[in-house]
């Protein structure tokens, strides 16, 4: 394609330069083509940074005070022994899953 460089090299701003400057005798698709690919690598870019500052916000969120008030909620209307005593089962299930596999491989083994 006209217009690009054979191989990729970097500024001294740190930007890929992919696109040469547009000689006067390329046609002016040619000119738009090149126009439009660089617009669509800029707002790439910039899609890309929106996402990078959302993911940011959001993992330099303080969650604690929400699960504090979540939890004493969930306190004051029974729900968390309800879910204690859930949680103690499952572990319990688990617990004797694993001992009764574990079990069983010893006695293949031997």
């Amino acid at each position: 394609m006209i217009g690009k460089m054979a191989g990729q090299s970097t500024d001294a701003s740190g930007i890929d330069q992919k696109y040469t400057t547009i000689a006067p005798e390329q046609g002016l698709e040619e000119v738009n083509q090149l126009l439009e690919e660089a617009q669509a690598v800029m707002t790439s870019e910039e899609d890309k940074q929106n996402k990078w500052k959302k993911e940011n916000e959001r993992r330099r969120h303080n969650y604690v005070p929400l699960i504090f008030k979540l939890l004493e909620h969930m306190g004051k209307k029974g729900m968390l022994e309800e879910l204690l005593e859930d949680a103690v089962q499952k572990k319990k299930e688990k617990v004797e899953a694993e001992k009764a596999k574990n079990d069983k491989k010893n006695e293949q083994d031997t």
